[in-house]
């Protein structure tokens, strides 16, 4: 899972770098040709603008997903150990207190 979660995050970063690319390109057609080349490169830009939003989309499904998994897992595991997920709450309420109590 973490290869694919790195391979978005590289295809993300490479589209957002595409984006800016073009907007660089294009403010510099723009101030010398107002021509088919603007209206190309504005067309470029709103194609890679729409693949960097799916992708954001698409990692933003799959953390929300991922979330939803961890919160049934934990859930499974309070309901089978009560006092296990006590204690342990319990130790993490302890060590936050002393932590907080020294500063």
């Amino acid at each position: 899972m973490t290869a694919v979660r790195t391979e978005q995050k590289e295809k993300l970063v490479a589209d957002v770098k595409s984006v800016m690319s073009d907007v660089d390109e294009l403010l510099q057609t723009t101030a010398t040709d107002a021509n088919g080349a603007v209206t190309e490169l504005q067309a470029r830009m709103r194609e890679r603008l729409q693949a960097a939003k799916k992708s954001l989309i698409e990692a933003e499904h799959e953390v929300a997903t991922k979330a939803k998994a961890a919160a049934h897992t934990t859930d499974a595991y309070v309901r089978a150990n009560p006092w296990a997920a006590v204690g342990v709450a319990t130790a993490i309420g302890v060590l936050a207190g002393f932590l907080l109590r020294r500063r």
